[in-house]
């Protein structure tokens, strides 16, 4: 049971930390990241909001962000679906 709560209170701190410290275009990068080393996968499956709550922002910010990421071509976007692969292979 006590370590059910420090897992628990280890990843508060560590999400209050990564609030507070990183900045939101490389929480959307590590984001990407963890995902892939969680499950192999390239490719997001969702919306702009379902990354928006996940990181705790706004769809408008997170929307801005994936642009740019396009823009630079580390992603390529389309309806409720991001290949990230070249974020990964950075």
């Amino acid at each position: 049971m006590m370590f059910s709560y420090r897992n628990k209170f280890e990843e508060l701190l560590s999400t209050i930390d990564s609030i507070a410290f990183t900045s939101l275009d490389k929480r959307l990068e590590r984001f990407f990241v963890e995902r892939f080393g969680v499950s192999g996968i390239t490719v997001f499956e969702g919306t702009h909001q379902d990354i928006a709550n996940q990181l705790n922002s706004s769809r408008e910010v997170i929307s801005r962000l994936l642009s740019n990421l396009e823009k630079d071509g580390r992603i390529i976007t389309s309806r409720n679906r991001i290949d990230y692969s070249g974020i990964i292979k950075k």
